[in-house]
């Protein structure tokens, strides 16, 4: 397993003893935010509708590399597709703050 896998895993196993609901993915959040259907999806990554439903009800998750993919197909940073967050927004699009002065 790869680092971003193993903390996944990690985060489910507590969240799953926790009783804590969760949603892994957001796919079918931003699917509908971007028009966009399940079969256009599924067409575009050469997989079934029913695999992309299992990942839209959250009953299985894509790979890794297949959210990049699914992120690609529907124009959003791929932590967009694995966050809960309603204000997400890429680290390169938050402002920056400039530096404080220091006191004399």
């Amino acid at each position: 397993m790869n680092n971003l896998a193993i903390i996944i895993f990690a985060a489910t196993q507590y969240l799953n003893m926790a009783k804590v609901p969760f949603n892994y993915n957001r796919i079918k959040e931003v699917l509908v935010a971007k028009d966009e259907s399940n079969k256009s999806l599924a067409e575009n990554l050469g997989v079934t509708e029913t695999t992309v439903s299992t990942w839209c009800t959250n009953k299985n998750q894509p790979s890794i590399e297949t959210i990049f993919e699914i992120a690609k197909f529907l124009g959003v940073e791929a932590g967009e597709l694995l966050t809960t967050m309603k204000n997400f927004r890429p680290i390169s699009q938050k402002s920056k703050k400039a530096p404080k002065k220091q006191k004399s």
